[in-house]
């Protein structure tokens, strides 16, 4: 709770503007849109609208679209599959750290290490997986009459960055896993076995998912491996790259080809990722998330996206290890959890706005979800929560859109005791509090 002193904050105006209150227009590949409108934050409820016709419509879209103008898609691929009911599930506890980090190979005198292109290939491919994740859409007749759940299959690719006495843990993007209700990993021997999402950070495209090792057979384990992690700050023009990946959901295929330029800025769906490295190797559907190595056989990059354009051919684009390893340790150090059925889920009971990135940078406003309102009798209102407070981090998570914490609030049930993190002005200085919020129970879902 609140010092007395700190209690009264409603006359703190936050400095610097807010996202717009307009609902932004539907998207696919929104997961990345930094406009959140307002509203009551709760987790994301089925969806209930059909989203295979909106798949297809922007197949369409991109192949029309591919004829005048270019433009950057992420690198997933799309199938469709058959009705299905979702099963409950419960929480795993992880407890053991485990860390990565990145370095060089080195011969043992040394020198740096410098594979042949396949056998480099060869020593990284049992440490790329092919990620499947299962979408499902809640269909309706004229929006009145339930025709059942339609659900439909995306494919990528994840990178295995650690392992323990109970998990192994692998990183990919966060647009591979995205509003999944369920996530199955394959692994270089095609065995099959379900993942959860461990953790994931939309604005930075990286998710790490977790596969228990009870559920893999001992020579499985015994032909997987760990990837080693390069140093992509050390990446010169014209390096010679190589990447892996589940190329069109076909399975593990590899291109190669160098780096074409460092500290690329690209727009997806009106958001921009900036600092991504652009290679020539072809990166196709299904590749995301998959490893980008160089020829001593680590991995220096996450492959995302590519340019689609009629006459333009071999650019694409990947995340600088070294830029998400601090990321990725933490995502893998978090407790394991799994999708919480939505009649179970906890809420806050607030709206809120996204801070605008002029915000931050002309104002000093943390980044993070403005408290426009805060519900009556709601788990916020009994925390002491206030209008204008600025919500940083959902236990120990850093958030900075109203759809971050709807993303997180799927794994939190009812009745759960969770640690907020916001900031508000004390002597014209923003400064960060801890506070324990009990979630509340939604009492009817949008």
């Amino acid at each position: 709770m609140y010092d007395n002193e700190n209690m009264n904050r409603e006359e703190n105006k936050v400095m610097g503007n807010v996202e717009n209150t307009e609902k932004p227009e539907s998207s696919f590949y929104n997961a990345y849109a930094e406009n959140a409108y307002s509203e009551t934050i709760v987790a994301k409820p089925t969806r209930k609208k059909n989203k295979i016709g909106k798949v297809l419509g922007i197949v369409a879209a991109a192949i029309g679209c591919g004829a005048v103008a270019g433009a950057i898609f992420f690198c997933v691929n799309y199938g469709l599959n058959t009705l299905f009911k979702e099963d409950d599930k419960g929480v795993v506890d992880y407890k053991i750290p485990v860390s990565v980090s990145v370095g060089t190979s080195d011969s043992g005198d040394g020198t740096s290490l410098v594979m042949d292109a396949s056998d480099a290939a060869e020593a990284v491919m049992p440490a790329v997986v092919a990620v499947t994740s299962t979408i499902s859409e809640e269909l309706y007749y004229y929006g009145r009459f339930s025709l059942g759940t339609q659900e439909y299959e995306s494919s990528g690719s994840g990178i295995i960055v650690g392992q323990s006495d109970t998990e192994i843990l692998i990183v990919t993007n966060n647009h591979v896993i995205e509003d999944n209700s369920g996530v199955m990993i394959t692994f270089i021997d095609d065995k099959v076995v379900p993942a959860v999402v461990k953790g994931a950070v939309p604005n930075m495209d990286i998710a790490v998912l977790a596969v228990a090792t009870k559920d893999i057979e001992k020579e499985t384990l015994e032909q997987i491996r760990v990837a080693k992690l390069g140093n992509s700050d050390n990446l010169r023009l014209g390096e010679r790259v190589i990447a892996i990946g589940n190329a069109l959901g076909l399975g593990q295929s590899v291109t190669q080809g160098g780096i074409s330029a460092i500290g690329r800025s690209i727009t997806v769906d009106n958001v921009t990722f900036d600092n991504m490295l652009q290679t020539d190797a072809a990166i196709n559907s299904g590749n995301s998330g998959g490893a980008l190595i160089n020829v001593h056989g680590e991995v220096i990059g996450v492959n995302s996206a590519k340019y689609s354009s009629t006459g333009v051919e071999g650019i694409g684009y990947a995340i600088p290890i070294s830029s998400v390893v601090d990321l990725i340790n933490e995502l893998m150090n978090r407790e394991t959890r799994e999708i919480v059925p939505e009649d179970e889920r906890g809420v806050i009971g607030i709206g809120g706005y996204a801070v605008t990135s002029d915000g931050q940078q002309y104002y000093g406003t943390p980044a993070g979800v403005i408290i426009q309102y805060v519900e009556e009798g709601s788990a916020a209102e009994k925390a002491g929560l206030q209008q204008f407070d600025i919500i940083t981090k959902f236990d120990g998570q850093s958030v900075t859109s109203v759809e971050d914490i709807q993303d997180l609030l799927q794994y939190y049930r009812a009745g759960e005791k969770v640690t907020i993190t916001i900031a508000y002005q004390e002597n014209r200085k923003y400064v960060e509090h801890d506070i324990e919020i009990t979630l509340g129970k939604a009492t009817s879902t949008k």
